[in-house]
C-alpha cells in the first residue's frame, strides 16, 4: 500500500476510533475477529468496519493473511452487542482490489450480530 492510501485508510479508522472515549458510556461489547477473503484469496490492507445504531463503529483492518481483529476505541477490543452493518473498503496504490478508484466498499450490504464474548466473523467476497 503506498503512503497516500495508508493515510487516508489510517485517517478513517481514527476518526472512527475518535469518537466516546468515557467508559461510563461504553455499551457492552464482544471481541470480533475472522479473515476476510476475495476470489479465495486473503485480502489484505482492508479496512473492516461494524457500524451499529447509536454507538461508534467497531474498526479493524487485514493483515497479510486476511485476518482482522476490531477495536472499538484507540486500545479498546471489541465491538457493541448487537446489530451491525459492515463494510469492508480496500484502498491499494490508488485502486482497491477489483480496480476501483481509491476508497471503494466491497461490502456495504452485509449485516452480523455481535454476541457478548468471542465473535468469529469471515467474510468470502467475490469480484
Amino acid at each position: 500500500m503506498n503512503r497516500p492510501a495508508t493515510g487516508v485508510v489510517l485517517s478513517i479508522m481514527f476518526a472512527v476510533a475518535a469518537v466516546g472515549c468515557n467508559r461510563s458510556d461504553r455499551p457492552p461489547l464482544g471481541r470480533v475477529s475472522g479473515t476476510v477473503t476475495i476470489d479465495g484469496a486473503p485480502l489484505a490492507g482492508a479496512i473492516v468496519i461494524f457500524e451499529p445504531q447509536g454507538v461508534p463503529a467497531s474498526t479493524g483492518m487485514t493483515d497479510e493473511s486476511g485476518h482482522y481483529e476490531l477495536t472499538y476505541l484507540r486500545d479498546i477490543q471489541g465491538a457493541a452487542v448487537g446489530q451491525h452493518t459492515v463494510r469492508i473498503a480496500t484502498v491499494a496504490d490508488g485502486a482497491s482490489a477489483d480496480g476501483m478508484p481509491g476508497l471503494h466498499d466491497r461490502a456495504s450490504g452485509l449485516q452480523r450480530e455481535v454476541k457478548p464474548g468471542r465473535n468469529v466473523f469471515d467474510f468470502h467476497l467475490e469480484r
